[in-house]
């Protein structure tokens, strides 16, 4: 098994997670999207979408994190990173949504190479853009949990989906300046989650191609 992966890649840092909970060790190669080596050819040939993660596994090249843990989830079902019923599948997979479709895509290294190199802002905008975004996420899940039971984690007393979403999102949001402190639901569950070693070991900073 082998996980394509760079460090600071939240997508890629879902399915370390994943794999970590799930008892899989895959080896790790780094795709390095500042340097652009997603564009390599042997990388493209590998993966059209250039983009990390892109997991081998049981013979298949699977790319997009979320896809990745649905497969990992329905051939490697325990630990269960989905709830049991599908009103409840369906309200996890909505929250992890949040994060994955609707805010990351926009601040993915290529959506900034754009903002730059296109339309000629400078790093200030561009941080600015991806802060709204991540931000407005935030807003989002934390009012989406508003209503819910409180768990130790977000659906469950366990790390779901949304969970291995969540996390990733609140770094990144911070890492481009966003106050994270009035989501108090969404940082609580940080904490408990950063208690497990499958989250905190495959944080960014530990990963073996973090510059130091």
């Amino acid at each position: 098994m082998r996980l394509y992966t760079f460090y600071r890649s939240l997508a890629a840092w879902r399915v370390r997670v994943a794999l970590s909970l799930k008892g899989e060790t895959p080896d790790l190669v780094t795709i390095d999207l500042l340097a652009g080596d997603q564009h390599q050819a042997d990388f493209k040939s590998r993966n059209p979408e250039s983009s990390v993660p892109l997991l081998e596994i049981d013979d298949l090249s699977l790319a997009q994190s979320l896809a990745i843990l649905e497969y990992l989830e329905e051939t490697r079902p325990e630990p269960a990173l989905l709830p049991a019923t599908p009103a409840e599948r369906a309200l996890v997979r909505r929250f992890a949504l949040i994060s994955a479709a609707d805010s990351h895509p926009l601040i993915v290294p290529r959506a900034r190479s754009f903002l730059k190199d296109s339309l000629g802002h400078d790093d200030d905008d561009v941080a600015l853009w991806c802060r709204n975004w991540l931000m407005r996420g935030c807003e989002a899940m934390e009012n989406l949990l508003a209503d819910q039971t409180v768990h130790k984690f977000s659906f469950a007393d366990r790390p779901l989906i949304s969970d291995l979403c969540l996390v990733p999102h609140l770094f990144g949001t911070r890492n481009f300046g966003g106050d994270t402190s009035s989501f108090t639901r969404l940082t609580a569950i940080e904490e408990e989650c950063n208690e497990l070693d499958a989250f905190a070991n495959n944080h960014p900073r530990l990963q073996p191609d973090f510059p130091g």
